[in-house]
């Protein structure tokens, strides 16, 4: 195992996700928007881990795991997702039961908290999508691909070298 991601949000049933060096992952938790990813769905919590192969060319680098959707952060810079559809980052009406390609490229990092989702491009920006993002300007519901992440200047966050994310501050 080389990488844990949960959602501690999620009352006491969370959602993992283990990436194992071997490219696969473990997942446990809720699947009901076909978090797994791997195109299923099933009604309440899976405590037994399950390993999922994900269908994806080239090195998964990092996972994360949130309440309604899960993230594959791929070594290109590529972002997939499984789950609910706003938190899916590709526009989609529906939910998602295998990985699809979130609408953004040239990512170095993912982290999330809850129902939002928040990605560092190479170039040094940030962008959010999922539900109750704030974008440094507004809060938005229901947003459903990656948007710019502002500054309290009014500018597009740049230059930024690292991101975490706590509770629901970035």
């Amino acid at each position: 195992i080389i990488q844990v991601s949960t959602d501690a949000t999620a009352n006491t049933e969370h959602n993992v996700m283990a990436l194992r060096s071997d490219g696969s992952i473990y997942m446990w938790g809720h699947n009901d928007k076909g978090q797994f990813g791997n195109g299923t769905t099933s009604e309440g919590y899976i405590s037994t881990p399950t390993i999922i192969k994900p269908s994806l060319s080239g090195k998964i680098i990092a996972v994360e795991s949130l309440f309604n959707a899960n993230y594959i952060l791929m070594e290109n810079g590529d972002v997939y997702a499984s789950g609910e559809a706003v938190m899916l980052g590709s526009n989609s009406q529906v939910d998602s039961n295998v990985f699809t390609k979130v609408n953004i490229s040239n990512v170095k990092k993912i982290t999330g908290s809850a129902n939002t989702m928040y990605a560092l491009k190479n170039d040094g920006t940030v962008y959010t999508w999922g539900k109750k993002v704030y974008d440094g300007k507004n809060k938005q519901e229901n947003v459903a691909e990656p948007i710019a992440v502002y500054g309290k200047d009014g500018s597009v966050f740049n230059n930024i070298i690292d991101i975490s994310c706590e509770g629901s501050a970035i």
